[in-house]
């Protein structure tokens, strides 16, 4: 038996960012992004869906911010970092 089998996908474009990288601050979400003085900034962000690993993120960052996905527990907003990977580190 043969079968012609046809699928039509609706795809969207979204913001992905790892999921380990949202925080809470007095119970809403927030990332810690790095500006281009590298500092940090606590930014507040509304979610959309997940999957395993990432979520969608639907306001509250632009496309190309910095996101700081380790080591925020000890971040503070205005506090200087050293991007790894950058052409000065």
């Amino acid at each position: 038996m043969l079968l012609t089998v046809s699928l039509q996908l609706n795809e969207i474009e979204a913001t992905l960012i790892p999921e380990l990288a949202v925080t809470t601050l007095q119970g809403k979400p927030t990332v810690f992004t790095v500006d281009n003085q590298n500092t940090v900034q606590q930014v507040e962000v509304r979610l959309g869906r997940r999957r395993p690993g990432v979520v969608e993120i639907l306001s509250g960052l632009s496309l190309g911010q910095r996101v700081i996905t380790e080591g925020f527990d000890s971040m503070r907003p205005g506090q200087k970092v050293q991007v790894m990977g950058a052409p000065d580190s």
